[in-house]
């Protein structure tokens, strides 16, 4: 029997504040600006670091094949 998948996504739980659960779609974390752990530095986060585009693009792309 499969289980069903428990817990967060912890790069987008940490880009949007609060806890994102992975039973839940990838939440787009695009375009947010991050201050980084280590070197104190501002980041914005683009279409490339974000998982959701990502799946977006490639459904597109599935899409244009068939």
């Amino acid at each position: 029997m499969a289980r069903a998948a428990t817990g967060i996504w912890v790069g987008a739980s940490y880009a949007l504040g609060r806890d994102v659960p992975v039973d839940g779609p990838y939440p787009h974390i695009c375009g947010i600006n991050l201050t980084s752990r280590h070197t104190r530095e501002r980041i914005r986060l683009r279409r490339i670091d974000c998982a959701a585009c990502t799946l977006v693009a490639a459904a597109a792309e599935e899409e244009i094949r068939t």
